[in-house]
């Protein structure tokens, strides 16, 4: 799908979530060496070449309620991507975190959890990793004409607020994930005796951020030692899997996924896969192509409207837009409202054009209607994300306004060229007026090559085939063709009289009602 310069990437619109940044030693993340699992559910979050949306939401909250409902007492989320929209990664993340306890969550990252991913993984209760596993590297993102750019403060802050709220509830260090979203902070970390009075005990490992760091005589009376830098001041966080194992983020380490499972079954444990339905990776890839459909359904609808009857553009522009709506209703981007206003506006420009021609105000509003309808199939409900916080759809805009400028730019190029060249292609060819080249005919078509030709096509006879509201068919000097009215309806087996022809667009008169007809 082409974005314009300006598309907000990764995560570029805030959800105001609200916590405290803690210091000091994390509980260690909930692990399952020793713990077996019943009925394990897996949801795969695999395809790295597309951003988190609202798509991939609605598909993960609704295999997590299939895997609540089915009764896993384990989801394991198969995560694998490169990041994608705030509102949808916080939303997705919100709803792992918030699951019961008696549902044990796990992300497994054989490759890459990064940005937004990245969220998702640190709402699970535990990470398990391969050898080959990245974690981090999630601050919000635009892109303006330099490239990627910083995003500000107001998109950083609840971004940072949402990392600390799922380390610390699931007992990761604080400040180590908040590294992942902000390059200004330098991470320390100190060693300390787990049992001060029993020293066998162990060791443990504390984090701070620079700036809260604690002074020299307060890591004395702590106890702290041992001073480790773990993340740079101007770096941003992202930890291979072994980094990751050290700073207490991964719980250990597998090298697939089946070898995590091998462990954590129980004997006679039931498994579900729960993968992307046909319907939903249908209309993903269809909302991708948004711009193209929209592009076919306009310039369709337009030689529907002109060359009347054929049924070939019809067709063109029934599929379409229909592919652009189902899409958009599979997606939940579009309901029965903009599906009502869509042929609303359709009728509505059919009126304008044949029934009040020159009146103005139909089609206007026809042509508004049908704009606002397809926009609004284009961009999620606000608030749409189920039990989340509101979400602003102004990310979507700029991306969905370059779409249809783009496809609206290709419809124009396209009918200027078809008008004037569809003559040409042998598909066309029955919608012109033919016949062998004779003088005073028009040389085989109705779209004349020469002003003359198209003279000499004006004042021939005919029937009428259909009646004619103001479209339909006639039988010219021996030939069946499609004809319009100039706006008045003719009834059927009325003669006619070629008055005007304009490229493919024959203009007929009743001859007999009105005395035209000529010794």
């Amino acid at each position: 799908m082409l974005r314009p310069l300006f598309a907000l990437l990764l995560f570029a619109w805030p959800l105001f979530a609200q916590d405290a940044t803690t210091e000091g030693s994390p509980d260690p993340p909930d692990s399952t060496e020793e713990r077996k699992f019943e009925r394990i559910a897996i949801v795969h979050l695999r395809d790295a070449r597309k951003a988190i949306d609202d798509s991939l939401r609605d598909s993960v909250l609704r295999r997590m309620e299939e895997a609540r409902q089915w009764g896993a007492d384990l989801i394991i989320f198969d995560i694998q991507s490169y990041g994608g929209y705030v509102h949808a990664s916080l939303e997705t993340g919100d709803k792992i975190f918030n699951l019961p306890d008696t549902i044990h969550t796990i992300a497994y990252i054989e490759e890459r959890a990064i940005s937004g991913a990245a969220l998702i993984a640190l709402a699970c209760r535990e990470i398990v990793m391969s050898r080959a596993g990245q974690i981090g590297d999630a601050q919000a993102i635009l892109i303006g004409p330099g490239g990627f750019q910083k995003g500000p403060e107001k998109i950083q802050a609840p971004v940072a607020a949402a990392f600390r709220k799922y380390a610390r509830g699931n007992g990761y260090p604080v400040p180590v994930a908040e590294a992942m979203v902000r390059e200004e902070l330098e991470i320390v970390r100190y060693r300390k005796a787990v049992d001060a009075d029993d020293p066998s005990k162990g060791t443990e490992w504390v984090y701070y951020r620079d700036d809260r760091e604690p002074s020299a005589a307060e890591r004395s009376s702590m106890g702290l030692t041992d001073r480790e830098i773990v993340v740079p001041e101007g770096e941003l966080a992202i930890f291979s899997a072994h980094e990751a194992m050290d700073y207490d983020i991964c719980s250990r380490i597998e090298p697939v996924l089946e070898s995590l499972l091998e462990r954590i079954r129980a004997p006679g444990a039931l498994e579900m896969q729960l993968q992307w339905t046909w319907a939903e990776r249908t209309s993903r890839w269809l909302i991708g192509m948004r711009g193209i459909l929209f592009f076919i359904g306009i310039g369709a609808l337009y030689f529907a409207l002109k060359t009347p009857g054929t049924g070939i553009p019809e067709v063109l522009a029934l599929i379409a837009w229909g592919l652009y709506f189902g899409a958009a209703a599979v997606a939940d981007f579009a309901g029965s409202l903009e599906i009502i206003m869509f042929f609303a506006g359709v009728v509505l420009i059919i009126v304008e054009i044949f029934l009040l021609p020159g009146f103005g105000v139909p089609g206007i509003v026809g042509f508004v209607l049908l704009l606002t309808s397809v926009a609004m199939a284009a961009v999620p409900e606000a608030g749409s994300g189920a039990g989340s916080p509101g979400m602003d759809t102004s990310d979507y805009l700029i991306g969905v306004a370059g779409d249809f400028l783009l496809g609206t730019f290709a419809s124009g190029v396209a009918i200027f060229f078809l008008a004037k060249h569809i003559h040409t292609l042998p598909l066309f060819r029955r919608l012109a007026l033919e016949g062998d080249p004779a003088a005073g005919t028009l040389q085989g078509s109705a779209l004349a090559p020469t002003a003359e030709g198209e003279q000499a096509a004006v004042g021939q006879e005919g029937v009428a085939d259909t009646g004619l509201r103001p479209a339909g068919r006639a039988t010219i000097e021996g030939r069946r063709r499609d004809v319009v009215t100039e706006g008045d309806f003719i009834d059927r087996g009325a003669r006619v009289r070629i008055v005007q022809v304009q490229g493919n667009r024959i203009v007929v008169r009743c001859i007999e009602d009105a005395g035209e007809k000529q010794a």
